[in-house]
């Protein structure tokens, strides 16, 4: 499903199907104010799904594993594209699950990946 130009509906839609897969958002806020990046993390199946959108013609989006201790300055990465918004997320939720024992994320899991997320987004563009 290709993006279409001037369709910001799509986005949206893209974004709630991402909500959908429990994806946590959270907004990066410039000097004046203005939201400057959306960034959204899911921690499942033994993986980290970073997303992050800077705007209609610019996102990004890596997977890491849940045990890298540094996701702003990972050592490993599975998986990074880097595209417009619709070809970002389409990518991402094409990404099958890993293979592994299905193990639900611990709490720490999330926390710990929701912080360096929110570190992470200073340093990105």
């Amino acid at each position: 499903m290709a993006g279409h130009e001037g369709a910001p509906d799509d986005i949206s839609a893209r974004l709630q199907s991402m909500r959908a897969l429990h994806f946590e958002f959270a907004t990066d806020h410039g000097a004046d104010g203005g939201i400057e990046a959306l960034v959204g993390v899911r921690v499942h199946h033994g993986v980290i799904d970073i997303f992050e959108l800077y705007g209609e013609d610019e996102a990004t989006a890596t997977r890491l594993p849940d045990s890298e201790p540094n996701i702003m300055l990972a050592s490993t990465v599975l998986w990074q594209t880097r595209g417009t918004a619709y070809e970002v997320i389409d990518e991402l939720l094409a990404l099958p699950d890993p293979d592994g024992d299905g193990e639900l994320p611990t709490p720490l899991a999330r926390a710990r990946a929701r912080v360096r997320a929110t570190a992470r987004r200073g340093g990105t563009r």
